[in-house]
């Protein structure tokens, strides 16, 4: 057994169109059968893992016995019968998958089943591809709606390894590429679809989906893939996807907001939830009412970013890059050295990090750590006796933007969140200046003093009307 499991990132992409195995989280290609998951081979060795594939599925189809699964191991199966080559010097080779194959800079390019317009196809494409350059799709070529997909996610994938792109979005992209895929069909083809179809995975998406904000962040991801294929010239012309595919309208958005919960705590609430919390746990919490920081922040925070002696924070809000300069409360401070003092994780994805979120078993990525964070934080509400339908972590930023905004210094405030400006405010783009520090210690102090005081500044009229209510 393969003892680590790779990221969705690190997965590679099946080889060729209609190959039957797909690539499973210990590195090896894998396939469900008979109620029982197959391993055939590893990543790096497709042909291989197909052929084996190839030689067992007859037997694992009906039984998928462990013997048979021990048997298939112990050597390579045998290769299927092959095509003969249609005419000497045909350049192509016939590959297990039933396609003409062809390897070129190392990489092995598949162009079909039939022999002449393989060769046709290898013809046209040689020249491109020996350049290393991605060749143009034949002129009768219609993109399917898995190939737009796979061509899109694979652009996304690239932007994801050069940092462009974080790996939670990566996900969200992947999830609804599968959604389309599901909905839709794999080899429907992208130009015939209209808006009946589009009407389809709407009410999909209303199946699975709790909210109008997730929809409507959804509908825009899908139609990225969309936009792509037509900015790349894979179709002439943009997809119509009619009303079905408009965003939820803001009178909407605004009637589900008003009946959820307030994503707000009472001052009373985090002052409970300190008292009670553990050193980790309570260091955090006050990241996240004093500099505005969610789960995320927390998880990925360094050492290197705290300046204790002079009591600040310099961190770029992970999701946007924005820079951030945020002064901390004696207390944060306090709360931040008895952390520091406990003993360090060995793990390198720990080395340098504030917090270690589990000395066990650190995750592949810091999603799963921030969703750890926020179970701990309910764990630690459940025990202090508040509601089971009161906010998460994140709530503790809105808080602080809430009670912070009373001093009604927007740009200090920003600079603490990390909040970015409009793209087109010029002003912003032309302003070389720092907000002073002293307008944001102000911005922080009306805060702690709204925390730790029995009159918050807030009226209690106000604070009642933002809070949840307890159990």
């Amino acid at each position: 057994m393969a003892k680590h499991k790779h990221t969705p990132s690190e997965q590679p992409f099946k080889p060729w169109p209609d190959f039957p195995l797909f690539p499973h989280s210990t590195g090896r290609w894998a396939k469900k059968m008979a109620g029982k998951l197959h391993y055939f081979g590893p990543w790096d060795d497709p042909n291989g893992a197909y052929r084996r594939y190839l030689a067992r599925k007859d037997d694992l189809a009906t039984n998928g016995s462990p013997k048979a699964d021990a048997a298939a191991r112990k050597g390579p199966s045998p290769r299927p019968d092959r095509p003969v080559k249609p005419w000497p010097g045909f350049p192509l080779y016939a590959h297990p998958s039933g396609q003409w194959a062809k390897k070129i800079r190392g990489k092995t390019h598949y162009f079909g089943t039939e022999a002449e317009a393989a060769f046709k196809l290898y013809q046209g494409q040689k020249d491109a591809l020996e350049a290393g350059r991605t060749p143009k799709p034949p002129d009768d070529y219609r993109l399917t709606v898995k190939d737009m997909a796979n061509l899109c996610l694979t652009m996304k994938e690239s932007k994801l390894q050069s940092g462009e792109l974080q790996l939670r979005t990566y996900k969200e992209y992947k999830r609804c590429g599968k959604r389309l895929l599901r909905v839709l069909g794999r080899e429907r083809l992208v130009e015939d679809l209209t808006p009946t179809d589009f009407l389809k995975i709407r009410r999909d998406m209303a199946k699975t989906l709790k909210s109008l904000t997730s929809i409507k962040a959804d509908l825009r991801k899908m139609m990225v893939f969309f936009n792509f294929a037509y900015k790349e010239g894979y179709i002439d012309r943009p997809v119509r996807t009619g009303e079905a595919f408009k965003s939820p309208s803001a009178a909407a958005l605004r009637r589900e907001r008003e009946q959820k919960p307030k994503r707000m705590f009472h001052a009373e609430q985090i002052r409970a939830m300190l008292a009670k919390a553990k050193p980790q746990m309570k260091a955090m919490i006050l990241l996240g009412i004093n500099c505005a920081f969610g789960d995320t922040d927390c998880v990925l925070l360094t050492k290197n970013k705290l300046d204790l002696a002079g009591g600040w924070v310099n961190f770029a809000r992970p999701k946007t890059g924005v820079r951030r300069h945020c002064p901390l409360w004696p207390e944060t401070v306090d709360a931040l050295k008895v952390v520091l003092a406990q003993k360090e994780s060995k793990h390198p994805e720990y080395k340098n990090r504030v917090f270690i979120i589990d000395k066990r078993k650190p995750t592949a990525n810091h999603i799963d750590d921030g969703r750890r964070v926020s179970k701990y934080l309910r764990l630690l509400l459940d025990s202090i006796g508040v509601s089971e339908d009161s906010p998460n972590f994140y709530a503790l930023r809105h808080t602080f933007v809430t009670i912070a905004l009373q001093k009604r210094d927007r740009e200090a405030i920003r600079a603490i969140t990390g909040h970015g400006t409009k793209s087109d405010d010029m002003l912003d783009t032309y302003n070389e200046a720092e907000v002073a520090d002293a307008r944001l210690l102000t911005v922080a102090n009306h805060v702690r003093q709204w925390l730790f005081t029995t009159e918050s500044p807030a009226s209690a009229a106000d604070i009642g009307q933002q809070g949840v209510s307890t159990g």
